[in-house]
């Protein structure tokens, strides 16, 4: 069973101002952390260098309701629901609503309720999901969720109060450049194996200045090897095993991973299935795309 993983939003709030939106770097005390999909990947384990994902949200959103037999688009509680009461879906099914939960809620959050049509073209062929850059759509939302955070967004062009990127890549990308001493991190990669449990929590509490500030750890002397850049064609979608629907596997695997979870009661509609920071150690098989 995975571990819960709490990225502080204090934490994540002053990590995200320390972003330079234009050259992609995290700036702190002086040194840079440049990010981008390698850096997504290295965390996640997330496919990199297959296909663009060609953006169609009319055509999306018109696959999804017609799979489901809607009139208009449900919150992302609606597809947790499906998961959580172990409804008799076809195994493409199940796996959309575990997409259309894991999406919205970890890999590309954003405040609101209902899941963006930006990706839902994605599901419309399931045999080339995985083919997908989905390293590079991650980074690309994230990278948009930290200049709206910023920076605001819209005609007030207030400022946004809810980080809307995938928090867990960039705390994990800032931590591991730190120098804790005795207290370092095994160095492996995907990281996602790695920074679980309280984990986050615990380092940056390491790193904590005051109330409001970090930025207390020396970055590391020694150049890290974790990111350094990665040839796309290495880790090529197209030579993965196309993701296939099976009856005993996709089922199988939803509730080996999330077991009892699947069966708790809801507290709120965005913590619907999985709150957002529970998908963490299941995140590799799940990002793998559950090949059977």
């Amino acid at each position: 069973m995975y571990e819960k993983c709490v990225v502080p939003t204090k934490f994540i709030n002053w990590l995200a101002h320390q972003i330079d939106v234009p050259t992609s770097e995290i700036v702190v005390n002086g040194k840079f952390i440049h990010f981008n999909k390698v850096s997504v990947h290295k965390v996640l384990g997330a496919p990199i260098g297959g296909d663009l994902l060609i953006v169609d949200c009319e055509a999306g959103e018109a696959f999804v309701l017609s799979k489901f037999n809607l009139t208009k688009l449900p919150p992302v509680s609606f597809f947790g629901d499906k998961i959580k009461n172990n409804e008799s879906l076809p195994d493409d099914d199940m796996f959309i609503c575990f997409m259309m939960v894991a999406l919205p809620c970890f890999l590309c959050p954003d405040p609101s309720m209902y899941p963006s049509t930006k990706y839902m073209i994605a599901f419309k062929d399931l045999s080339r999901f995985q083919n997908i850059d989905w390293s590079l759509n991650v980074y690309e939302w994230l990278i948009g969720a930290v200049r709206k955070f910023c920076f605001g967004v819209g005609k007030s062009l207030r400022s946004i109060h809810t980080f809307g990127g995938c928090s867990y890549v960039l705390a994990v990308l800032y931590l591991d450049c730190l120098n804790f001493g005795t207290f370092d991190v095994t160095r492996m990669t995907p990281r996602i194996l790695v920074w679980k449990g309280s984990m986050i929590k615990h380092y940056s509490d390491l790193d904590e200045l005051n109330a409001y500030q970090y930025g207390k750890r020396c970055f590391r002397d020694i150049i890290d090897t974790l990111y350094c850049e990665t040839n796309d064609v290495d880790y090529n979608a197209s030579e993965h095993t196309s993701y296939t629907p099976s009856a005993s596997g996709f089922r199988s695997r939803l509730e080996c991973l999330f077991g009892r979870m699947l069966n708790t009661k809801v507290q709120t509609l965005r913590l619907v299935v999985m709150p957002m920071m529970l998908l963490h150690q299941s995140l590799l098989l799940l990002m793998q795309f559950l090949v059977f």
